[in-house]
């Protein structure tokens, strides 16, 4: 797997990046790439289109690294970029790991409306959002409806007036109308039915 060199103009930013960046991710980028060079590669197709890691390509452009290296791979090989000038206990390669994740952390902020297309088009999107994360986004995906899976067992399934009745004495027998407690009669507006409620809970 030979690499090769090549230029900034070879390549094209994602047009349709769903993370639109953040000013102050933006900033912490910079100040990271300034002081501890580059930490990960950026991934592109085979059109040079970036898939991943525009914000770090174009910054890189704005601040004047203009050297290239590219390694051509089809996703089956690790692909480690070894930084010789640095040593695993020197405090800047640490640095550069805190620098690396807290940037992706906070320089990420999603493109809802892009998102939401994406997700009409790609079912996959969803296995990447828990619930909450979705609720985060502002609904802007919406989960799938729910489908049952499990086969209910054959039976009676509607409830019968022996069901409600059944039901009634129940509840009547579980209140105590001694002491300070009352029992009212209260009808069902649906079913006409009537139950005995404890009046200190109305």
């Amino acid at each position: 797997m030979a690499d090769q060199k090549a230029s900034l103009t070879d390549f094209t930013p994602d047009q349709d990046n769903l993370n639109q960046g953040t000013e102050r991710g933006n900033y912490a980028l910079e100040r990271s790439l300034r002081e501890y060079g580059f930490a990960r590669p950026i991934v592109a197709a085979a059109d040079g289109t970036i898939i991943a890691g525009n914000h770090a390509f174009q910054k890189a452009g704005e601040i004047g690294l203009t050297k290239v290296r590219v390694i051509e791979t089809s996703g089956d090989e690790i692909i480690v970029h070894k930084r010789t000038d640095l040593d695993a206990g020197d405090p800047k390669a640490r640095m550069l790991a805190l620098a690396d994740n807290r940037t992706a952390e906070i320089n990420l902020q999603w493109d809802t409306s892009g998102l939401k297309l994406f997700a009409e088009e790609a079912d996959q999107v969803l296995d990447f959002f828990s619930d909450a994360e979705l609720e985060l986004l502002g609904g802007a995906i919406q989960p799938p409806a729910f489908e049952p899976t499990l086969q209910p067992t054959q039976g009676a399934t509607l409830t019968t007036d022996a069901d409600v009745a059944a039901a009634q004495q129940r509840m009547t027998q579980g209140f105590d109308t001694a002491g300070d407690q009352s029992i009212v009669d209260v009808t069902c507006p649906h079913c006409s039915n009537t139950f005995g409620i404890d009046k200190a809970s109305i």
